[in-house]
C-alpha cells in the first residue's frame, strides 16, 4: 500500500496500526498518552519528587529518634558501637559470632576498630581481618 499525505485510506490504516500497537503494548500506550498530556506528566513528576522528599524527611526523623534512643542506652552499657564503624561483616560460624573486617593489603585498622578488636578478644569473640 502506498501511503499518501491527507489520504483517508492512509489515515485509517495508520489508526488501525496505532490501535493494534496499543492493544499489544498497553503500558507503553498509557505512558505515551500521559507524556502527550503535559499536565499529567508534570503532575507525575511532582508526585515522584514529593515522594522522594517525604522519604528524605522520614529517614531524617528516624535517624533522629534512633540517636535519641542511643543516648539513653549509653547510661545502661559500658560501650556502644555502631556496627558499620567497627567491622564490615558480622557472621555466625559453629554457633559463635565472628566479626570480620575486610582491608586492602597494607591497610591498618582504624583506632576504633582496633579498640573493638581488643574488646572482642578479651570477651572471647573472634575478630578476623581479611585482606584483598
Amino acid at each position: 500500500m502506498v501511503f499518501k499525505k491527507n489520504d483517508e485510506t492512509t489515515k485509517l490504516a495508520a489508526q488501525k496500526g496505532g490501535l493494534k500497537a496499543q492493544e499489544n503494548h498497553p503500558e507503553s500506550a498509557q505512558i505515551m498518552n500521559q507524556r502527550r498530556d503535559t499536565t499529567i506528566y508534570s503532575e507525575m513528576c511532582k508526585k515522584m519528587n514529593s515522594n522522594k522528599e517525604h522519604q528524605r524527611i522520614a529517614g531524617k526523623m528516624s535517624r533522629k529518634a534512633e540517636n535519641e534512643k542511643a543516648k539513653i542506652l549509653q547510661n545502661k552499657y559500658e560501650k556502644i558501637y555502631q556496627p558499620f564503624r567497627v567491622c564490615d561483616r558480622i557472621c555466625i560460624k559453629d554457633e559463635k559470632i565472628v566479626f570480620i573486617e575486610i582491608k586492602q593489603v597494607g591497610q591498618k585498622l582504624r583506632p576504633l576498630q582496633e579498640e573493638f578488636r581488643k574488646q572482642c578478644e578479651k570477651l572471647g569473640y573472634e575478630y578476623i581481618i581479611e585482606y584483598i
